[in-house]
């Protein structure tokens, strides 16, 4: 089975002391984690393993976890915004891909 966005989202949320995936039981459940520890867990099963694919990123603003290949943005200072909290950052980039969102939105006549 392919490790999708949703897959690494409920590993995440595990992590951070949420239930474990369908059919897995455990004796002892793990200590809660914040989101920056879970992250760093994934993070080194894909840097480290490559067991989970890199396109995945915790969005430095809301925390949630989205997918490099379809969205979101880093800035040169390496910090990941996801698409909806792409528009609080100020990099050139953010500004141009908000710049034709809005425009694929709202086209001018």
């Amino acid at each position: 089975m392919p490790i999708d966005l949703e897959c690494v989202v409920q590993l995440h949320d595990f992590l951070m002391g949420g239930d474990p995936p369908s059919g897995i039981h455990l004796r002892k459940r793990p200590r809660k984690r914040t989101a920056e520890q879970s992250f760093s867990v994934i993070y080194v099963l894909q840097e480290a393993y490559r067991l989970i694919p890199d396109a995945f990123e915790l969005c430095g603003v809301c925390g949630r976890i989205f997918d490099t290949n379809s969205e979101g943005h880093i800035t040169p200072n390496g910090k990941f915004y996801c698409w909806d909290c792409c528009h609080l950052c100020k990099c050139s980039e953010c500004k141009r891909l908000l710049r034709r969102w809005t425009s694929d939105l709202h086209p001018v006549p």
